[in-house]
């Protein structure tokens, strides 16, 4: 046996391609944690605004 192994893989490729791919987690959560409280703060919104009948329909606020 030799002592030099060869290998296929190439660890600093691996490990390149994982922080790239923890980068992208961290940058999707963020735009899903942006977009789901706007979200809320507009339903909020036309919820109030269909409660006060300032526009003409409803959205109720709990189903039922």
């Amino acid at each position: 046996m030799s002592p030099h192994k060869e290998s296929f893989i190439n660890p600093k490729k691996i490990i390149s391609s994982m922080n790239k791919k923890g980068q992208l987690g961290i940058i999707e959560s963020k735009y899903w944690i942006v977009g789901f409280l706007v979200g809320m703060i507009v339903a909020l919104v036309l919820v109030a605004l269909g409660t006060m009948e300032v526009i003409p329909f409803q959205i109720p606020l709990v189903c039922g």
